[in-house]
C-alpha cells in the first residue's frame, strides 16, 4: 500500500510540475504601426484562416514546463498593422476564396502567412520562457492566384527574470515585434511587390 501511494503522489508531482502556462505574446500595434516610407497605392489582403486562428501551440518554458499560446491570433493584427503600413489598403480574408467577393474585386495582392514558433529557459526553476524565436514565411499572389513572391523573416525576444511581473510572455512578444517589424521592412523594400 506505500508503495502504491508513493508512485501516485511522485506521479502527481510530475504531472503537476509539467503543465503548460497559457501566454500571450501579442505585440504592441504602435510598435508596429510606423509608415514604412512612401506608402504604396494598392490594395491588397492576407489570409489567416480559422483553423490557424484557432490552434494553438505548446512550446518549452523553464523548469520543465510548457507554455502555450495562439501565435496567428495574436500576430493577426500586427501583420495588418505592418501591411497597413505599406499598402492603402489592407483586407483580411479567411480564406482564398474570399477574394472572389465583389467587396474584393479591387485586391490586387495576396500575402500567405506560415508563422512558427519555439521558446526555452535559461532557468530549472521557473516557468517563464527567457528565449523566443518566430518565423514568418509568406507567400504572395496575384489575383489570379499566381505566386509572386515568397520569403521569410525571423524574429527573436529575450527576458530577464526580473522583468515577470505581470507579462510571462514578454520575450514572446519582443520576438512578435521583431518579426512583424521585419516583415514590414521586406514587404517595403521588394520591388516584385510595388
Amino acid at each position: 500500500m506505500r508503495m502504491l501511494v508513493r508512485c501516485l503522489a511522485a506521479g502527481l508531482v510530475a504531472l503537476l510540475g509539467a503543465c503548460a502556462h497559457p501566454i500571450t505574446i501579442a505585440p504592441n500595434p504602435s510598435a508596429i504601426a510606423a509608415p514604412a516610407g512612401l506608402q504604396v497605392q494598392k490594395s491588397v489582403a492576407y489570409v489567416i484562416g480559422a483553423a490557424d486562428r484557432d490552434r494553438e501551440v505548446t512550446t518549452d518554458g523553464g523548469g520543465g514546463d510548457s507554455v502555450r499560446y495562439f501565435p496567428y491570433r495574436e500576430l493577426e493584427s500586427g501583420i495588418f498593422q505592418a501591411l497597413s503600413a505599406v499598402y492603402s489598403r489592407v483586407t483580411l480574408l479567411r480564406s482564398i476564396g474570399e477574394k472572389q467577393a465583389p467587396a474584393n474585386s479591387d485586391i490586387a495582392l495576396i500575402f500567405v502567412p506560415t508563422i512558427t514558433t519555439a521558446s526555452s529557459s535559461s532557468s530549472i526553476l521557473t516557468w517563464p520562457p527567457t528565449s523566443f524565436f518566430i518565423t514568418l514565411k509568406y507567400a504572395v499572389q496575384n489575383a489570379a492566384g499566381n505566386v509572386l513572391y515568397s520569403n521569410q523573416v525571423l524574429g527573436t525576444g529575450a527576458a530577464q527574470f526580473e522583468e515577470f511581473t505581470s507579462n510571462f510572455g514578454l520575450a514572446g512578444t519582443r520576438a512578435a515585434e521583431q518579426v512583424l517589424l521585419n516583415f514590414k521592412a521586406q514587404v517595403a523594400g521588394a520591388r516584385e511587390l510595388r
